[in-house]
């Protein structure tokens, strides 16, 4: 818990004071003596990373049936975890905010399918991205071999 104590200039504001250990202090206390942390027990300072405030804009998948846009879109952000070192779990929660339209009905509807079928939610990149690739890859090829079949 933080020690409070008066400020000294006046009484306006008042200012957190560093507990301090009067055993080891040799001179008298002034209440115009100033208690500062010691250097040493800073922690050392990070590397500073170039690319943590870094903006990618990462566009948004909407769901239409075209599987170059869904590979293009999933190669973007696959990249951008690269970059950012994303965990599969930081992943996954960028990628449900990056879906839209119909992908996000569908994200919707796959979650409440889980919840009934007993299944676990979804919770990493490479299982939403696996069910993603199954649907809006599959789906066009099954479409295509259904018109070549009719053709």
């Amino acid at each position: 818990m933080a020690h409070l104590k008066e400020d000294p200039g006046g009484g306006r504001g008042r200012t957190p004071a560093t507990p301090r250990d009067d055993s080891s202090s040799s001179h008298s206390s002034s209440s115009q003596e100033e208690v500062r942390p010691r250097r040493e027990n800073r922690p050392p300072r990070q590397p500073v990373d170039d690319l943590w405030d870094m903006k990618i804009d990462t566009s948004a998948f909407e769901g239409n049936l075209n599987p170059d846009l869904f590979i293009e879109w999933m190669q973007a952000l696959e990249r951008f975890f690269e970059i950012k070192e994303y965990c599969d779990e930081k992943a996954f929660k960028l990628a449900v905010l990056k879906i839209k339209k119909y992908a996000s009905l569908w994200y919707e509807n796959i979650k409440k399918q889980r919840v009934r079928e007993g299944k676990p939610r979804i919770r990493t990149w490479s299982k939403l991205k696996k069910l993603m690739t199954k649907l809006f890859c599959q789906t066009i090829t099954n479409v295509t071999s259904i018109l070549e079949r009719n053709l």
